[in-house]
């Protein structure tokens, strides 16, 4: 993950995931447009002083906001429900 795709996922996302391993797809332009996540996020301090791991269950994470408009509109359309009963 370079300088430029930490700028880049950070205007398109609002921030940087803090489980961000690489970029897993990129457009024609070279920008990040999927992100590969580690499944387990950043340790969390419990009251007890114990840390605790955060299952992470989406491992590749839609990042440019054309591809996740059109995969929305996809939800919409049903397709993922229409998946599910496929499985």
């Amino acid at each position: 993950v370079t300088r430029d795709d930490i700028v880049c996922i950070s205007t398109q996302l609002g921030y940087v995931p803090p489980n961000l391993i690489s970029v897993a797809a990129r457009n024609r332009d070279g920008a990040p447009t999927v992100l590969l996540l580690y499944p387990v996020s950043a340790p969390v301090c419990t009251r007890r002083n114990k840390v605790e791991l955060q299952p992470f269950p989406t491992i590749y994470w839609l990042c440019c906001p054309q591809l996740k408009a059109d995969v929305s509109r996809l939800e919409v359309a049903g397709l993922v429900q229409e998946f599910e009963a496929r499985l």
